[in-house]
């Protein structure tokens, strides 16, 4: 009685060398393999994603609610933010992060009695919902309030 093993062994080699030989040619690793060209590595997968939202909401400062819209765009660790305030005629701008769930940004108004506004707030519900605190510094002094955002459209 023959082998199975014995026998099948010498007829699956040419078979596995050919399978490798191909492997090695697609991969690149073959003298003749076409180049492909540089490809930048990516340091972690949030590189790729990109935030973009529109928010509606309100600014509470001393027991009064102002209408906002902010708008959020860029990269998480490089927000570009923008949060306008009608009421006030105010456009602040500047940017940020978003981490964890936690939406910080920095954004810079006025000409005449330039300012800083600071937001630090929770994004709840997959970023439809955005609530924490804001810090507002001019010439005028530092005022502080919370913030509602809620995603429009």
């Amino acid at each position: 009685m023959m082998n199975y093993r014995a026998w099948s062994y010498p007829l699956n080699f040419p078979c596995r060398a050919a399978i490798l030989s191909t492997l090695f040619l697609a991969v690149g690793c073959g003298s003749g393999a076409p180049e492909i060209g540089e490809i930048e590595p990516v340091s972690s997968p949030t590189d790729r994603r990109v935030v973009e939202r529109n928010y509606d909401g309100t600014v509470a400062i001393q027991g009064t609610s102002l209408p906002v819209t902010l708008r959020i765009y860029g990269p998480p660790s490089e927000l570009i933010a923008s949060l306008a305030i009608p009421a006030l005629s105010v456009t602040a701008n500047g940017g940020g992060e978003l981490k964890d769930d936690r939406l910080r940004l920095a954004l810079k108004y006025g000409s005449e009695c330039p300012g800083e506004i600071r937001i630090d707030a929770r994004s709840v519900g997959y970023g439809d919902r955005v609530d924490g605190r804001l810090v507002a510094d001019d010439c005028t002094g530092q005022e502080e309030g919370t913030v509602v955002f809620r995603i429009s459209g």
